[in-house]
This record gives C-alpha cells, sequence and structure tokens, in this order.
C-alpha cells in the first residue's frame, strides 16, 4: 500500500531537482600544450603529462568508505575535514560498491526492486559516503578550478574542505562543479554522499545490473580565468555537391 508522504521533497525524490550548483553541460574540455600530448593523453596517464595539461586525477586509487543503510544514518558531520576516518575500509575509485562485498547487485528487465510510487524511493536506501585527500598543485592559484565526476549512480552531494560544493543525478554523465574559491593551499579533504536510489532511477535502473557508486574517474581541471566553455559544429546539408562547415 502507498503511504503519503507530508515531509518537504528530498532532492533524490523531487522530479524539479536533477542537481544543484552543477555547470551545464558541454563539450569536453580537456585541452593540451602541443599536438603530441594530445595524441599521447589516452596512453599515457603518467603524472607529468597529466600536470603539463592541468588536468589532476583523484581517482584510481582508495579512498576512505562507509555504507550506511540510508540517507538519515550518514554520520551527520562525515563531511567535516577533521572527521575521524580511520576505522573506515577502503574502496577503490572508480568501482561499483556491490563489486567489493556491500550490498548486492541487482538484476532487473522491466520490473522495479520496490513498489511503484513515483517519485519516491525505498526508505532503505543504501548510501556510501566517500573521503579522500589530495594536495592542491602548485601553479593553478590564478587559474578557473572545476571538479568533475565522469559517472556516479544514482545522486550524490559532495563537498569541499567541509564546504558542500553541490548536488547531481544522471548516472551515466559527467558533473561538474566550480570549487576554484574552495580551494586551499596544502591538502584539501573532498567527501561524497552517494544514494543508491532516485527518482531518476525509475527512467534509468532498466534491463541491466543494478550497481552503485563513483564508477568512473574524478579529476581537476584548470582552465584560464576566461576560456571557451563550450562550442558546437552545424552542418545543414543542401541538395547540392557543396557542403559547408560553420563552427561556433
Amino acid at each position: 500500500m502507498k503511504k503519503a508522504r507530508t515531509e518537504p521533497a528530498r532532492d533524490w525524490e523531487n522530479p524539479s531537482v536533477i542537481s544543484r550548483n552543477k555547470r551545464r553541460a558541454h563539450v569536453p574540455l580537456r585541452s593540451f600544450p602541443d599536438q603530441d600530448s594530445a595524441l599521447k593523453y589516452f596512453t599515457d596517464e603518467s603524472s607529468d603529462r597529466l600536470s603539463q595539461c592541468r588536468i589532476k586525477t583523484l581517482s584510481q586509487k582508495n579512498w576512505k568508505f562507509h555504507l550506511a543503510g540510508k540517507p538519515d544514518q550518514v554520520p551527520s558531520d562525515f563531511s567535516c575535514s577533521d572527521f575521524d576516518d580511520s576505522a573506515w575500509a577502503q574502496l577503490p575509485v572508480p568501482s561499483n560498491w556491490e563489486c567489493h562485498g556491500y550490498d548486492v547487485p541487482i538484476y532487473t528487465n522491466f520490473a522495479y526492486p520496490w513498489e511503484i510510487d513515483p517519485p519516491f524511493v525505498p526508505e532503505n536506501n543504501p548510501t556510501g559516503c566517500y573521503r579522500t585527500t589530495f594536495t592542491n598543485p602548485e601553479g593553478w592559484n590564478d587559474h578557473r578550478i572545476t571538479l568533475q565526476f565522469e559517472g556516479v549512480s544514482t545522486a550524490f552531494y559532495c563537498w569541499l574542505n567541509g564546504v558542500q560544493v553541490g548536488y547531481s543525478q544522471d548516472s551515466c554523465l559527467p558533473a561538474e562543479f566550480d570549487v576554484t574559491h574552495l580551494l586551499q593551499p596544502g591538502t584539501n579533504n573532498l567527501a561524497c554522499q552517494v544514494m543508491r536510489f532516485s527518482d531518476g532511477s525509475y527512467l534509468e535502473k532498466q534491463d541491466h545490473w543494478w550497481l552503485s557508486g563513483i564508477h568512473r574517474d574524478v579529476f581537476l581541471l584548470a582552465k584560464p580565468s576566461s576560456y571557451i566553455s563550450d562550442y558546437a559544429v552545424r552542418t545543414p546539408l543542401q541538395i547540392s555537391d557543396d557542403a559547408t562547415l560553420q563552427g561556433a
């Protein structure tokens, strides 16, 4: 039996909220100092080469991890820089926590693994808490810095140095946040709260395995304070032997 809920809508159960403070979608903005760096980027991700491209990878390592049974059971202060996570486990990022012994993977085709009551999801909504630290790269002081998550399932909040950066849904598209004014010299603390289910699950969770977590890379990207943030190519084709390519 469906239950009426009178409390204020939570972000992950509110169809009007799919993000907070997230930058609008745009073309990929990785840029390179020269052609050689661009050609070798996907075959040689050495720290020196990434540094030349002003990219700092925060994934490809273990993060501190704790799985709560539902969002209400998340430690209220886990996003604080001085939170003691020494007793937490470690989880590789990127990965799915179900593949490392936390909760269970679910497969469905056309059915949902809960009573259909959109936009609500189960109260028992496994929630992953992640923490990691990184050092602010030298030489980035005069740049605009964005924090980019390539893929997180299903909905998540993130904090930098105890300050909430934003919120995002959409498991398979990047989420990008401007963190220029939140970075501090030396060590920085990044925390994420990832809910397994959200109202978006009604749209994207059919005919495949239901897996959760930060499942793609996370990185910082430094750009000049003024730069081209998006572009498009339009190719109207007339019935002719000639065509014109217009860049924008």
